[in-house]
C-alpha cells in the first residue's frame, strides 16, 4: 500500500475490507490453525490479530510454498491455469504435463510424498509424466492413472508435437476462432469452422478435439490446427 500511495495510485475499499472478513472467519470458528499460500501471509495474520482482540488467545498460522514458474507466474485461478481436484483424469494428467519443466522438483515436494532423491532431475518429461501419474492416482486410483498416462502419450508422444509453436496473444473472452482469424493463421471464420466440424481442432492439453465454434481458451492452453499447425495462448 505505501509503495502504491508513493505512485499516487489508488488504493480501494474493497482491499481493506477483504482482510478483515478473512480474518473475522477465524474468530466465527475460533480455530487454532490457518494454513495458506504465502501471499496471504497478511490476511492471516489479520486474524490472529483479531483472535487475540476479541477471543483472547493465539492462533497459528502456517503458510506453504506457491507453484510459479521463473517469472513468477502462479499456478492458479488468475492466471488461467488452475487445476481443480475434480478434474477429469485426463484432463488432470493433460494440465500437469503442461507444467513449466523448472516447477517439476516443486510439484513433487509440494503436491506428493515421492521422496526428493528419488527425483532424477535429469529427464524432465519423464519426471513430468511421473509426477501427473503420482497426482491422478491420489486423487482418483491407480488404475484412473495408468488410463490417463496411456492416453496422453498415445496423443501427444506418438504424434511428435513440436516443443516450439506459434504464440498468439488473446484478450480476455476472445474466442479461438477470432485469435486464429485475427493473427491469419486461418483466413477466414468459415475455414476454421469446417475444421472443427472435421474433427481438426485438437486441444493439445487434454488430447480432446474441440467442438464448440465459440471456444474460448485459457491462457498457456496449446492446439493443433488442421495436420500441421501448432499454437500456444498467451496474454
Amino acid at each position: 500500500f505505501q509503495e502504491r500511495l508513493k505512485r499516487g495510485q489508488d488504493i480501494y475499499t474493497d482491499e481493506f475490507l477483504y482482510p478483515i472478513m478473512q480474518a473475522y472467519d477465524s474468530v466465527a470458528m475460533n480455530i487454532d490453525l490457518e494454513v495458506g499460500g504465502r501471499d496471504q501471509m497478511f490476511n492471516m495474520m489479520m486474524g490472529r490479530k483479531l483472535m487475540r482482540n476479541i477471543l483472547k488467545r493465539e492462533k497459528f498460522v502456517m503458510t506453504t510454498k506457491l507453484l510459479e514458474d521463473k517469472e513468477g507466474v502462479k499456478i492458479g485461478k488468475t492466471e488461467g491455469n488452475a487445476i481443480a481436484l475434480d478434474d477429469e483424469p485426463a484432463d488432470l494428467f493433460g494440465k500437469v504435463m503442461a507444467f513449466p519443466d523448472e516447477l517439476i522438483t516443486q510439484c513433487f515436494e509440494s503436491l506428493t510424498s515421492i521422496p526428493r532423491d528419488q527425483i532424477s532431475d535429469k529427464n524432465p518429461l519423464q519426471d513430468k509424466k511421473r509426477l501427473a501419474f503420482e497426482i491422478v492416482k491420489d486423487l482418483n486410483n491407480e488404475e484412473k492413472a495408468k488410463e490417463a498416462k496411456e492416453l496422453w502419450e498415445n496423443t501427444f508422444q506418438k504424434k511428435e508435437i513440436p516443443s516450439e509453436m506459434t504464440e498468439l496473444k488473446a484478450d480476455e473472452g476472445e474466442s479461438l476462432m477470432d485469435i486464429i482469424v485475427k493473427s491469419k493463421t486461418l483466413e477466414s471464420k468459415s475455414e476454421y469452422r469446417r475444421l472443427i466440424k472435421e474433427g481438426a481442432v485438437t486441444n493439445l492439453e487434454t488430447g480432446e478435439k474441440v467442438s464448440d465454434p465459440d471456444f474460448v481458451p485459457r491462457v498457456r492452453q496449446s492446439f493443433k490446427i488442421g495436420k500441421k499447425t501448432f499454437i500456444k495462448i498467451t496474454n
